[in-house]
């Protein structure tokens, strides 16, 4: 290892701001090991890419998540699994997924983005966090999956404790708020499969792939949860960090308010310069040399996506945002066989939001600290984003 070079995502430096410690990485231990965790990890564009399209060697089992939390808490999913279970279980629901399928959505998501923002319209100053990058991400999820309305002040808070205390170095205990918070969504989505949805929506495909056989409820239970999770999570990172990097840089903000039709080049610039997901974890099924470096099998290698999307072997200036950028594809939604299924509807929840808060609440500026989300160690957004906002509406 790299004298004073210490790659630990596990710690509050690190989550803060990454990105001077991911150059480091790049340029002086590309295949990085870290002793006193006891994992590898690569943070170059062709290596990330490579080894996330390789799941015979990088295999996503026993869990993606660098923590193991979802083993912790009993959240596994098709995300833990390689094929061929993998694929079975995202057959069920991909069809839902597709950017055709997506794209009939669109009047859908719209609708919820004016609504969401409505109390905006006429605010003074607002948490663009907690008011609209959260709130909005979830409502699109539940619409689409078809679950009830009233329930949404329930999965909004089954999801905060989730993750209340899901740090490496806690082991949560049977009445721990992300234990018991684990338990109540697999009861809830359970109940979805069984019961029936109220309405039509993804889950009454999961629910018919269960009437069916197609796959025992457990697995069903948990291809939903995965489903509410990072339909929410992911997208609000997104959106949070988008509208943080837009009140920073306000001559791009500017700019791209005069034309919107630069918008889908600029969520993908978004996407590269802050990756909601920053890294993901796979375990080698064989020995492998990597940068002249034996990793053994068995070994836990984290991809660190954040990384690879700044690599300048790739991208011209790659820390500067520059919503100006030929898109060049990234890999903030991953790659291969796991590349993320929401990422369609990602994409368009960001033009719906981004479209109405560059029309309609264009003058913004942060007005107080803004606190990010720690608790994860994969994931990057912000929880309190507190702004004014100006008149010129």
């Amino acid at each position: 290892m790299n004298d004073g070079l210490l790659y630990d995502p596990f710690a509050d430096l690190a989550l803060e701001d990454p990105y001077p410690l991911y150059a480091r990485l790049r340029d002086e231990a590309p295949a990085y090991r870290n002793p006193d965790r006891d994992f590898w990890a690569l943070t170059r564009f062709a290596d990330v890419q490579e080894a996330a399209r390789d799941w015979e060697t990088f295999s996503s089992m026993p869990c993606a998540d660098p923590d193991y939390v979802g083993v912790r808490l009993g959240l596994n999913s098709f995300l833990d699994l390689d094929p061929p279970k993998h694929d079975t279980l995202r057959r069920i629901v991909r069809a839902h997924f597709t950017p055709k399928a997506i794209a009939a959505f669109e009047a859908n998501t719209r609708a919820i983005a004016e609504d969401v923002l409505k109390p905006l319209r006429t605010a003074a100053r607002a948490d663009l966090a907690q008011d609209v990058a959260w709130p909005f991400p979830l409502k699109v999820t539940m619409n689409l999956l078809g679950l009830p309305e009233a329930d949404f002040a329930f999965l909004e808070s089954t999801f905060g404790r989730l993750w209340q205390d899901n740090r490496l170095w806690i082991e949560p205990g049977p009445e721990a708020p992300s234990r018991t918070a684990s338990e109540e969504v697999h009861r809830y989505f359970e109940s979805q499969i069984t019961k029936g949805p109220v309405r039509d929506g993804v889950m009454s495909v999961i629910a018919e792939a269960h009437r069916a056989g197609a796959a025992s409820l457990l697995d069903l239970t948990e291809v939903a949860i995965v489903l509410y999770i990072a339909g929410y999570e992911t997208t609000a990172n997104l959106l949070s960090n988008s509208f943080l990097h837009l009140a920073e840089h306000p001559e791009q903000k500017a700019w791209l308010t005069e034309d919107l039709g630069r918008l889908p080049d600029a969520i993908e610039e978004l996407l590269r310069f802050d990756a909601p997901v920053q890294v993901l974890a796979r375990t080698t099924t064989r020995a492998i040399e990597i940068h002249d470096q034996e990793v053994p099998a068995g070994a836990r290698v984290l991809l660190v996506w954040g990384a690879a999307n700044r690599d300048p072997r790739r991208y011209e200036n790659p820390d500067q945002l520059d919503l100006s950028r030929p898109a060049l594809r990234h890999l903030a939604f991953g790659n291969g066989i796991h590349h993320c299924l929401g990422a369609p509807l990602a994409r368009q929840e960001a033009r719906a939001i981004l479209t109405l808060m560059l029309t309609q609440i264009p003058d913004y500026e942060v007005a107080g600290p803004v606190k990010r989300n720690v608790n994860m160690v994969s994931t990057r957004g912000i929880d309190s984003l507190p702004v004014e906002i100006g008149t010129s509406r």
